[in-house]
């Protein structure tokens, strides 16, 4: 994968974790939603463009930007992953949504501030992330 490519790549990782955001803010809102985002964090998209061989993402930013954006991508998912029980525990499928009380309600927007602020957090890691990248030379993406 060339140089524009993996740079791409990180972009639509990024968007995509604006988009989960977005979900698990239209689930506490009792919106309609489509896909639901993975609560594994090696099956969801970011967590595949993470840690694929096809993208290289730790060989090229280092272990300390590479340990970063892994940290605050298990702490999101953890987050989502109690916003996701909140609406679905004890369910046999996510194609329906249990009846939630006012109080967990409210305890699921304390969740979604947790995960706004860690999905904060990740999204400038990822600014870091792609300067890191725009700095190597074109030749440190070939191989």
């Amino acid at each position: 994968m060339n140089k524009q490519d993996t740079l791409q790549s990180l972009e639509n990782a990024r968007r995509n974790l604006e988009f989960n955001l977005q979900t698990a803010n239209s689930l506490l809102s009792n919106k309609e939603v489509g896909t639901l985002p993975s609560t594994d964090k090696n099956k969801c998209p970011f967590g595949i463009w993470l840690t694929s061989p096809e993208y290289r993402i730790k060989a090229l930013l280092g272990p300390i930007f590479y340990k970063d954006l892994d940290t605050y991508h298990t702490q999101w998912c953890e987050e989502y992953s109690r916003i996701h029980l909140l609406i679905f525990e004890g369910l046999e499928s996510t194609e329906k949504r249990k009846k939630i009380s006012q109080m967990e309600l409210d305890k699921g927007k304390l969740y979604f501030d947790e995960l706004q602020r860690t999905t904060d957090k990740l999204i400038k890691a990822l600014a870091s992330s792609k300067r890191r990248l725009e700095a190597l030379a074109e030749e440190k993406f070939e191989g």
